[in-house]
């Protein structure tokens, strides 16, 4: 999946300035691209859970209506957890969408990260501001939920 660049530094943005709490957000897009990220409020004000307020998930759907667009993924971040789906997470995967996770993690000496792209493990890069300093890693996810079972399948990310 091709992750404009735009894109990617709004949900950056985003997380950094919900940071600690978790970031939330809808990609639009059309025919499998990425097109518009709708950030939007963490309904629950958690370091660990989001909800996206139904007043504007409708709002952005009615958008979404207007201008001919589909709901592409769902954005959030993980500003203490790593880049993968929580168990949580996956019970309230109820859209047939991609979900992209931000993890934040400060960075970590015994586990250095290139600067860089890694194809079918997500995009990552590091990132100094003010005095923090974060690892900022987004892959994307297809949570699939069927007869019980649940599969989850990690979608290359590419900027």
């Amino acid at each position: 999946m091709i992750l404009p660049f735009p894109l990617y530094e709004k949900m950056v943005r985003h997380a950094l300035q919900t940071y600690p709490l978790e970031a939330c957000g809808l990609v639009a897009g059309r025919k499998g691209e990425l097109l518009r990220f709708y950030p939007t409020d963490n309904e629950l004000q958690a370091e660990d859970r989001y909800r996206v307020p139904p007043a504007q998930l409708l709002a952005v759907f009615r958008e979404l209506d207007r201008e001919g667009l589909e709901l592409a993924a769902i954005f959030h971040s993980h500003p203490r957890g790593r880049a993968w789906p929580s168990e949580t997470d996956v019970r309230e995967a109820h859209y047939p969408c991609l979900y992209l996770i931000l993890s934040l993690l400060p960075p970590d000496s015994s586990f250095p990260l290139p600067s860089g792209f890694w194809l079918g493990q997500g995009i990552f890069a590091c990132l100094r501001g003010d005095e923090r300093r974060f690892s900022l890693l987004l892959r994307g996810f297809r949570i699939e939920k069927e007869e019980g079972a649940v599969t989850i399948r990690e979608e290359p990310l590419v900027l």
